[in-house]
């Protein structure tokens, strides 16, 4: 699981290698962030890669490029 500290720096790629001719209208990038609780009333509890206390805490939606309509 990867995770991220509040104020830390994320950078990266996306590659996209299609493999046949798709039709489609634009090429949109989400990037959603959520926030883990990994507490109880005693304290910090083990990190699971599975948990349920999950909030979405952003959404950047970025359309790449549109394709024209013919």
């Amino acid at each position: 699981m990867i995770s991220y500290t509040s104020g830390d720096c994320i950078s990266g790629t996306i590659d996209i290698d299609l493999q046949a001719d798709i039709v489609c209208q634009a090429l949109t990038v989400v990037f959603i962030g959520i926030e883990r609780a990994h507490l109880s009333l005693e304290g910090v509890i083990q990190l699971l890669p599975f948990h349920r206390d999950v909030k979405e805490i952003c959404r950047l939606v970025n359309v790449v490029v549109e394709f024209p309509t013919n």
